[in-house]
């Protein structure tokens, strides 16, 4: 798909679901409880709890693997 389409799709997915999408936020600490699997994600606007994070890097056509993604088990 083309960027606009992917944003497009992004965008109406998101508001079907009712998602609570955050543009310009930087997270700047991400915690995970291991007790109950959620996380904790820290930014500069305030403080979110999350059952997912997605980290996403680099252009939309090649994603760039952050060093320490081979780190993160797929669970």
């Amino acid at each position: 798909m083309p960027q606009d389409e992917i944003v497009h799709f992004s965008l109406q997915y998101a508001a079907r679901l009712k998602l609570p999408i955050r543009c310009g936020v930087n997270a700047t600490v991400v915690i995970a409880d291991s007790n109950s699997g959620d996380w904790t994600v820290t930014t500069r606007t305030g403080i979110l709890q999350s059952k997912n994070v997605v980290v996403a890097t680099g252009l939309f056509q090649r994603p760039k693997i952050a060093v320490i993604g081979a780190e993160l088990g797929p669970e």
